[in-house]
C-alpha cells in the first residue's frame, strides 16, 4: 500500500454545529473543500480544535466517513486518537484505519498522567495495531510528561510506521532541533500551536505546520514563501498574522470560538456555535478582534 508523505499546512478542522448544537455535516463538507481550495496539504480531525471532547463516538465516526468521501484521495486525512485507555486507543486506531484514515495521530493519556514508560507503551501498542503512518503528538503541557529529544527519537525508531512527531512544547524550536539531530529513523517533525512559531520551526527543519482551519490560505502562502527561500516575505506575512493570533490563542476554548467566527465570516460555515461550556468574549475582546481582523482581511483570498 502507498501512503501519503505528510508535509506542508495540515489544518485541524473545526467541528461545525448548527444553531441548536447538532453537527452540521453539510458545513463539514464545505469546510473540507475550503481547505483543499486554499492549498492545504492535508486535513486533521479530532484534535483539540475539533472539540473532540464534546463529540460523541458516532459523530466522530460519521465525520471521518464524510471526510473520506469528500476528499476523494485529494489530500491525506489524519485522524487523532485521544482515548485515555491504551486498550480503547488500539481499538479506535483499528476502526479509523478501516474507515479510511490515511494516518493516525496519537495524543497519549493526559487526564491522569501515567509517566514516560506508559507514554511509550501506549504509542507502541497503537503502532503495532495498524499499518498506517503514526504521528505522535508531544504536548507536555497537556499530558504532564516531559521527554527529551533523544528519547523521543529512540521511541520513533522502534516501529517502521512511527514516522512523524507533532511538537507542541514551549518553545518547540529547540526540541525540533534536538529530535532531528538525534533521530535514528526517517522521522519528520511538524509544529502546532496555531503556527505561532512556524518560521522558527521551518528554519530548524520541520516539514509542516498544523494550525486551525480558518486562515489556511495565509499559512499556505507563508509556507510557500519559505519553501521558495523567500524568508523575508515569509516573515513579513507571518508578522501580519501574529497580532490576531496573540489575541485569539490565549486558551483552547478561545481559539475554537474565534476560528468559528472567522469561518462564518468567510462564508465557510453557517454558525459559530460551540457546545457548552465555552468561551464567551466580552465587548472589549470583540472590538479588538474586529480591529485586528479588519487589518488582516486584505490578505485573505
Amino acid at each position: 500500500m502507498t501512503y501519503f508523505k505528510l508535509h506542508g499546512i495540515i489544518p485541524v478542522l473545526a467541528a461545525p454545529f448548527d444553531d441548536t448544537g447538532e453537527v452540521n455535516y453539510h458545513d463539514l463538507r464545505r469546510l473540507i473543500n475550503f481547505q483543499i481550495e486554499q492549498g492545504a496539504h492535508g486535513i486533521a480531525l479530532f484534535g483539540f480544535a475539533t472539540e473532540f471532547y464534546k463529540l460523541s463516538e458516532e459523530e466522530k465516526r460519521q465525520m471521518l466517513r464524510i471526510a473520506v468521501e469528500e476528499t476523494q484521495g485529494r489530500v491525506p486525512i489524519i485522524a487523532t486518537i485521544n482515548e485515555q485507555s491504551t486498550d480503547l486507543a488500539v481499538s479506535k486506531a483499528v476502526e479509523m484505519e478501516k474507515d479510511g484514515a490515511d494516518a493516525i495521530m496519537v495524543l497519549p493519556p493526559f487526564l491522569i498522567p501515567a509517566g514516560k514508560e506508559a507514554f511509550f507503551n501506549h504509542v507502541q501498542a497503537v503502532a503495532e495495531a495498524v499499518q498506517l503512518p503514526i504521528m505522535v503528538q508531544y504536548a507536555p503541557q497537556e499530558t504532564g510528561i516531559t521527554i527529551d529529544g533523544a528519547e523521543l527519537a529512540g521511541l520513533m525508531a522502534t516501529r517502521d510506521n512511527l514516522q512523524y512527531l507533532k511538537i507542541e512544547c514551549k518553545p518547540p524550536g529547540p526540541m525540533i532541533s534536538e529530535v532531528l539531530k538525534a533521530k535514528r529513523s526517517p522521522v519528520e517533525t511538524l509544529v502546532g500551536y496555531a503556527g505561532l512559531q512556524m518560521i522558527d520551526a521551518l528554519q530548524r527543519g520541520a516539514v509542516g505546520v498544523m494550525p486551525g482551519s480558518s486562515l489556511t490560505d495565509l499559512y499556505c502562502r507563508i509556507y510557500h514563501y519559505h519553501r521558495q527561500s523567500k524568508l523575508n516575505e515569509a516573515i513579513s506575512l507571518h508578522n501580519r498574522l501574529i497580532p490576531l493570533l496573540n489575541l485569539i490563542f490565549q486558551s483552547i476554548e478561545m481559539i475554537i470560538l474565534w476560528e468559528k467566527i472567522i469561518l462564518k465570516r468567510r462564508g465557510v460555515i453557517s454558525a459559530d456555535y460551540c457546545r457548552k461550556p465555552t468561551y464567551i468574549p466580552d465587548e472589549a475582546a470583540l472590538k479588538l478582534f474586529e480591529l485586528y481582523y479588519t487589518r488582516l482581511a486584505e490578505e485573505l483570498n
